[in-house]
């Protein structure tokens, strides 16, 4: 299992197609919260920022391009780890400062 966040918004100018989309958008983003997404509304920018547990690429991919605005948005993804994790690396790599934490 890998935890991503993923941050989108939409392309603008939006098209009228687009528009009649919106509402679509908002289901599909808030219905990833059934299988576990933490799922926010970035203020200001009109995005979403989904924290989410994927068992695989080819699942996140499956999960972005399900999105029904997935031409008129942008997303951006970032995997993320965990700070033991980190601390364990930094161990093991003898990075003395990080692994006494």
């Amino acid at each position: 299992m890998a935890r991503f966040l993923i941050m989108t918004h939409p392309k603008e100018p939006l098209s009228d197609s687009a528009y009649r989309r919106l509402p679509k958008r908002v289901a599909y983003w808030a219905g990833l919260r059934e299988r576990g997404a933490e799922v926010y509304s970035i203020v200001g920018r009109k995005g979403y920022a989904i924290f989410i547990d994927v068992n695989s690429h080819d699942e996140l991919i499956d999960i972005l391009h399900k999105n029904p605005m997935v031409q008129d948005e942008e997303a951006e993804v970032f995997p993320l780890g965990t700070v033991e994790g980190e601390v364990v690396t930094a161990g093991e790599a003898k990075y003395r400062e990080l692994a006494d934490v």
